[in-house]
């Protein structure tokens, strides 16, 4: 091998040292000196990296735990807080008859399916769906949703809220084997339209028209916008004698809602004249969609004036779409069968006793057709000499 001649090196390396200072770094680093490599770098420690990352973890994991213990509570009372504000506003609707409102507030007091409102909550969404099931909508599955809390309604300690929503879901006739628990809601909801007007539907079922009569005036008075109770009662005052009153009442009804459909049909079947909210025009114009409820009580009051006019076909047609718009629910059908009969219809009683809608197992369905059938044996021997 030759050697390199005598002074290269020291060339070599003054050469390196130009070009550093010429054009800095080589793109490997700085310029090493011939001869020398540089050093490897020390391996890095694993175990202390390891510990680092052990030791922010549980630090994070700190952090996260108290700031969830810190927020919980408050989150909790938030939602607290808001149930009952939501609770306050569904009470205040119920009271003052607005159902549709009535029914978009029982989910927001109701909360998520995981919690659980507390009793009283609980009892008023209970007051709340069978409110609306009854007087506005007739969903057979909100009545499903209720029914399993419902049972303890008639049980003694059981809160006014869970007995009227127990009475509101019965018929007429089934309702006026409670007048005893009715006269103590009336003591004690004083206040409140609701259990005047239970009292007076089972009330006129026992056929006590003056104590009906003074009842349905206590529920005016408390709730002058329960328009569909103000139509029930307009149509107790018809029956019993007095279509000026019902005119009254329906002038009435317009005066409160021009614009619904309860007060529409209150016009169309009462007469009376518009108050002066209607600005003389007719109530229908712009009326609200009727709502379940409401076609029930439209149709079957058009097929009774159908079966009076002797259209026997257009009364049974009238008949059918009234049970179908509330989907054959047990206590409408049985009230139209005291309406039907009330208002002498007994061809057409006779008729929804023999739909499918007719609920055969009921001890009270059962009396009402032992009724009717001898309803012309009485009258035969009546008229006797």
């Amino acid at each position: 091998m030759v050697s390199p001649p005598p002074g290269s090196e020291r060339g070599t390396r003054g050469v390196e040292r130009e070009l550093a200072k010429l054009f800095g770094e080589s793109l490997f680093g700085p310029w090493p000196e011939l001869g020398q490599l540089p050093a490897a770098a020390p391996a890095p420690r694993r175990g202390r990296r390891w510990g680092w990352l052990v030791v922010t973890l549980v630090v994070a994991l700190g952090i996260v735990l108290g700031t969830n213990a810190v927020i919980r509570p408050g989150l909790a009372r938030r939602s607290s807080d808001e149930r009952a504000h939501y609770a306050k506003e569904l009470r205040r609707f119920l009271k003052d008859g607005d159902l549709e409102r009535v029914s978009r507030f029982i989910d927001l007091v109701r909360g998520e399916p995981a919690d659980r409102p507390a009793a009283a909550e609980l009892d008023l969404i209970v007051r709340a769906e069978a409110a609306v099931y009854r007087y506005r909508d007739a969903d057979p599955e909100r009545l499903r949703r209720i029914e399993p809390e419902l049972g303890a309604a008639f049980e003694s300690g059981a809160s006014p809220d869970r007995l009227i929503a127990g009475l509101t879901v019965l018929s007429r006739e089934e309702r006026a084997a409670h007048v005893t628990e009715l006269e103590r809601l009336q003591g004690e909801l004083n206040k409140e339209s609701e259990p005047f007007y239970l009292l007076a539907t089972a009330l006129e079922q026992r056929a006590d028209v003056s104590g009906a009569r003074r009842a349905w005036e206590a529920s005016a008075r408390l709730g002058p916008a329960w328009l569909g109770h103000r139509f029930e009662q307009a149509e107790f005052e018809r029956r019993h004698g007095d279509p000026q009153g019902a005119a009254r009442i329906a002038g009435r009804m317009v005066e409160v809602d021009p614009q619904s459909a309860w007060s529409e049909l209150a016009l169309a079947t009462f007469g009376g004249k518009p108050g002066a909210d209607v600005h003389g025009s007719e109530a229908g114009r712009g009326a609200q969609s009727p709502a379940p409820v409401e076609v029930f009580y439209a149709r079957l009051l058009e097929g009774v004036d159908a079966a009076n006019k002797g259209e026997l076909r257009r009364a049974q047609r009238c008949l059918g779409e009234a049970v179908d718009a509330v989907h054959g629910q047990k206590p409408f059908v049985l009230d139209a069968f005291d309406w039907l009969v009330a208002a002498h219809s007994e061809t057409l009683a006779r008729e929804l006793t023999a739909s499918p809608a007719w609920p055969v197992g009921s001890a009270v369905a059962r009396a009402k057709v032992r009724r009717l059938a001898d309803a012309p044996r009485a009258q035969k021997a009546e008229h006797r000499p």
